[in-house]
């Protein structure tokens, strides 16, 4: 049934007295018929207020009700004006959470839970925000037996209309909390694709084009545009497929391919294409489909909301590619964003640096119930509070050992996966002199100054310091979670450098890899260079190791630990220049000198971990040693050295990998063709082409 309120006379701005708007009816709808029935008067509302969000349409949030609504109650507040014609709608619906008697009813947007929506509002006639939002708010306090407090998930922070109905709750006296949500990249697209590109990175145009020409070493290269009833329903099928082969592979869980989330699309897809607004691309390599991405163009904006691809495509860039592909397609049709929706994924930062935040805004009365939840609230976020203070040490030593129970198993259980992973990756010999020493720490043992490891992936035994030392933390980063084990299939590995050697680990593991390789090692630290000499002396005249530093040019330099008293980290030693009137204690080398010493010859692998330093020796002229260099491994430290190092290889063309913390130029080389335009993927990509 329909409850209906009258509410006070409000003109077209919100203002109080007479206007174009001489009386409002709120109304609230409970039944799936009615429901039903709204469905031309919302459609018509939608395209009146200018909405641009696929969530807030009839189609989404009426199958989102077929589907899930059978476990909460419908609360949709619609707003009618002159002639009964629909001036305002907000789709909330009212959710039982918990068990007796701590259960609790909460009013709040249907379909902010199952479907992962984004940006949620109330639709609104333009110029009518104020009057809507109080006569929205009449209905939800005139009945607020049936909630105990407000909810609204996932809500856009950039609206008007949604801005207006929350203070008007909080000039009735409630009490607001606020969360916010993750962060949503966007991209504001320009006029052009070449405007896009251009506003790309150096290293992720020639990605593109590396990843373009891959691509077509295996036949013609082709992105389809399904948007129309005919095809659709066949490219989702192709989606679900893509999607489910990415996923099985890596061997993790994707709430996409759950059963009932399926269903829901599989029942929602037919009405958002007959309003002209789904859009499934298939990227196509010879006629066979090996990335899709699925999404929603409303008005001029792109909503991304899943892909897939096939896994024997992913070194290849395929998903990157059909990104590419539907950006271009979007800017021909006159589109001016581009929406990735929620999430930090790591390769959303390639395309774009530009977010906006969602909130989740609650609302509590003076209720004593109300009141309750808004109290629970408060004491999980001082509960969060107290946990994060005591994962970074505020909190004293004592409240840190006493751990529940629960947490006394994940750690047990951590432990016992950690050995695990140790012997898989170093083997029985090592993993028993690990657990040996561990086991004599833990019982208050004598601790000698230093431990022999010997991993099967090294030729020769292994010294780490013990007493404070972050030899441990180095030799399990390099040997168990093996950042360097990609670099195993290189051929032809002659000269190997080691710019930032520590004690030797890292060289240890490429003489091992490569037996007919020579290492150049270079370390600052002295205490490093001793042990570092010590690990490698096995390896007699293959190895060559300075003490010194790596810098733009042949200088003397300072040195400087980090770490925290009484236990320095030798693992991040970095050096600097000395201050004014000073003098440097550190010898340090250019590139051109170290290759000399090496023989003049061509580096098959440069490693560089050098703290920072990198800033100084990329941002000198480095094209005339790189072009000296096959490939290289680097850590990068910073945006700034991010930004220096890239810059410096932009006249190189190379195959960019990431390895945990390391970053992995292949078969670097000079640019050929460096105005090379990226290839066009939408060969057909027209809204509506069919495959």
């Amino acid at each position: 049934m329909i409850e209906a309120l009258q509410v006070e006379p409000v003109n077209a701005t919100g203002d109080r007295g007479p206007g174009s708007i001489s009386s409002v009816t709120a109304s609230v709808i409970r039944t799936q018929q009615e429901f039903v029935e709204l469905a031309e008067g919302w459609k018509a509302l939608f395209d009146r207020s200018g909405c641009d969000n696929v969530y807030l349409s009839y189609e989404w949030m009426h199958a989102w009700w077929e589907q899930w609504g059978s476990a909460v109650s419908l609360f949709l507040v619609v707003v009618s004006g002159p002639g009964n014609r629909l001036g305002a709608l907000a789709p909330f619906c009212i959710t039982t959470r918990g068990g007796y008697p701590f259960s609790r009813r909460v009013l709040g947007f249907i379909s902010s839970t199952k479907a992962c929506c984004d940006h949620f509002d109330i639709l609104v006639e333009p110029g009518f925000e104020r009057g809507a939002a109080r006569a929205i708010v009449g209905e939800i306090l005139t009945r607020r037996r049936e909630w105990t407090c407000l909810e609204f998930a996932h809500a856009s922070t950039d609206s008007a209309r949604l801005t207006e109905l929350l203070r008007e709750l909080k000039m009735s006296g409630m009490a607001e909390h606020i969360a916010p949500e993750a962060l949503c990249p966007f991209i504001q697209l320009p006029g052009s694709y070449q405007e896009f590109l251009a506003d790309l990175s150096g290293s992720m145009r020639k990605n593109l084009r590396r990843y373009f020409r891959s691509l077509e070493q295996s036949g013609p290269v082709e992105v389809h545009c399904l948007s129309t009833p005919e095809g659709i329903e066949g490219a989702f099928t192709e989606l679900m497929r893509l999607h489910r082969l990415r996923f099985e592979k890596s061997a993790r869980r994707s709430s996409f391919l759950d059963a009932e989330l399926q269903a829901f699309h599989t029942r929602v897809l037919l009405p958002l294409t007959m309003r002209g607004w789904v859009r499934i691309y298939l990227l196509r390599v010879s006629g066979r489909a090996i990335a899709a991405l699925y999404g929603f163009m409303v008005r001029k904006k792109f909503f991304y909301y899943q892909s897939g691809t096939d896994p024997a495509w992913l070194r290849a860039g395929a998903g990157a590619a059909c990104i590419a592909g539907v950006i271009e397609h979007c800017i021909s049709c006159g589109a001016v964003e581009y929406d990735f929706l929620r999430g930090e994924e790591e390769y959303k930062r390639y395309w774009t640096r530009t977010t906006r935040q969602d909130s989740t805004f609650r609302l509590f009365d003076a209720r004593i119930a109300s009141r309750l939840e808004l109290a629970r609230l408060k004491l999980i976020d001082i509960a969060r509070s107290l946990k994060k203070s005591l994962q970074t040490g505020i909190a004293s030593g004592f409240m840190r050992r006493f751990v529940s129970v629960r947490a006394l198993l994940a750690r047990v259980l951590r432990a016992v996966i950690s050995l695990i992973k140790l012997r898989k990756r170093t083997g029985l010999r090592a993993t028993a002199q690990w657990i040996h020493f561990r086991l004599r720490s833990v019982l208050g043992a004598h601790e000698a100054p230093s431990l022999r490891l010997w991993p099967r992936h090294v030729e020769h035994p292994l010294t780490a310091r013990l007493r404070g030392s972050s030899d441990l933390s180095v030799f399990w980063e390099i040997f168990v979670d093996e950042p360097f084990s990609s670099l195993q299939d290189l051929e032809n590995v002659s000269v190997i450098f080691d710019l930032g050697a520590n004690v030797g680990f890292s060289s240890a593991y490429f003489l091992s890899c490569f037996p007919k390789a020579r290492v150049l090692a270079v370390e600052p630290d002295a205490r490093n260079a001793a042990v570092c000499l010590k690990n490698l002396e096995p390896y007699k005249d293959r190895v060559l190791l300075l003490h010194g530093a790596v810098w733009a040019e042949c200088t003397e330099l300072c040195l400087a630990t980090k770490g925290t008293a009484g236990h320095p980290r030798e693992c991040a030693t970095q050096v600097a220049t000395p201050s004014a009137g000073g003098v440097g204690n550190i010898q340090a080398w250019d590139m051109e000198s170290l290759i000399d010493m090496a023989g003049g010859a061509q580096v098959d692998l440069l490693k560089i971990d050098i703290e920072g330093s990198e800033l100084a020796l990329f941002r000198a002229q480095a094209a005339s040693w790189l072009t000296r260099v096959r490939n290289l491994c680097i850590e990068l430290h910073g945006e700034e050295c991010r930004n220096a190092f890239l810059n410096a290889l932009a006249g190189f063309d190379y195959e960019l990998e990431h390895a945990g913390y390391l970053t992995i130029c292949r078969n670097l080389r000079r640019a050929t063709r460096l105005e090379e335009p990226i290839i066009p993927l939408c060969k057909h990509a027209g809204v509506g082409a069919q495959n």
